[in-house]
């Protein structure tokens, strides 16, 4: 199977459906764009032109990163496609990164294992409390 990758900015009709066809939930077209816009990296997999997995980055670009919307559809899955893209993501943290940055992500549930090998650990843990977040309702 070939796979072909593409960095940089992607269309808001692939964001949409890569996130639809996993379950979760999506936004409008211009809250797409922005958001895509302001992302920092952003990694498209492609099968036969048609998108089948993703992964950005957000943050301040030099000491807080955050790991967002790793994506592979499930068809796709365990065919080393979450591997590459992960090994892009964490290359370009590494080049735009400085001393003691930190990285953060929240990983599915039962995914934890596949951050490990990245060097992610869990929290909570003996020096960190859980990460917690809010869904902002509108």
């Amino acid at each position: 199977m070939k796979v072909s990758y593409e960095c940089g900015m992607m269309n808001a009709e692939h964001y949409h459906f890569l996130r639809t066809q996993i379950g979760w939930s999506s936004y409008t077209t211009e809250e797409i764009e922005a958001g895509l816009k302001n992302s920092l990296f952003i990694i498209t997999a492609y099968f036969n032109k048609n998108p089948i997995g993703m992964g950005r980055v957000i943050g301040d670009g030099k000491m807080v990163f955050y790991i967002q919307d790793i994506i592979v559809l499930e068809a796709y899955r365990g065919k080393g496609i979450g591997k590459t893209i992960m090994q892009h993501v964490m290359n370009y943290i590494e080049n735009n990164s400085v001393n003691n940055s930190i990285v953060g992500l929240m990983a599915a549930t039962g995914k934890e294992m596949f951050y490990e090998k990245f060097g992610f650990i869990k929290r909570p843990n003996d020096r960190m409390g859980c990460g917690m977040n809010i869904w902002v309702k509108k």
